[in-house]
């Protein structure tokens, strides 16, 4: 959860932060906080422990949604963004509700601890694999190939404006 949160998040705070808006910061983290106080009892209470971790991890990306689209809003930034990680978020419940399911039943089926190592890699390779070629399917990340070539660019922008 608090991983998803900084990847939707973590350049934004800084932006917000540098152009003196830190209070966004601040309204996301307090939106978090209310999801996972509402949450957390509700999931625990139909899925145990496991409704814990999935309280915790909805409630940061759906802060950290909500804090892309106040930042958005507020410095009249580009919306494509926003529409990306929204389907991004949206695929990532898909695919580890996927592999919850896949892992939770094979698992028990383990007889230790290696058994059930091996088993969340057998299902967790593909799954890997899968979210990441619908995520490329889909332009939400760049190909391997393009992001390549994006992080070469900024150097090369960075030594042609230094040296003029």
């Amino acid at each position: 959860g608090g991983t998803s949160a900084l990847v939707f998040s973590g350049a934004g705070v800084a932006l917000a932060k540098g152009v003196g808006r830190p209070g966004l910061e601040t309204a996301y983290t307090v939106v978090t906080c209310v999801l996972i106080l509402i949450t957390k009892p509700a999931l625990i209470a139909v899925l145990g422990a496991g409704g814990c971790v999935i309280s915790s991890a909805l409630s940061w990306c759906l802060g950290a949604i909500y804090f892309l689209f106040m930042l958005h809003r507020r410095l009249d930034l580009p919306r494509e963004i926003i529409a990306r990680s929204g389907g991004i978020f949206l695929l990532t419940v898909v695919v580890s509700t996927i592999g919850w399911i896949l892992t939770s039943r094979f698992s028990l089926s383990a007889s230790g601890r290696l058994e059930a190592a091996l088993l969340l890699v057998v299902a967790g390779l593909p799954l890997v694999a899968c979210y990441l070629g619908v995520l490329t399917l889909f332009r939400l990340i760049p190909t391997p190939f393009r992001l390549f070539s994006i992080l070469r660019e900024p150097q090369v922008a960075v030594l042609k404006e230094t040296s003029a």
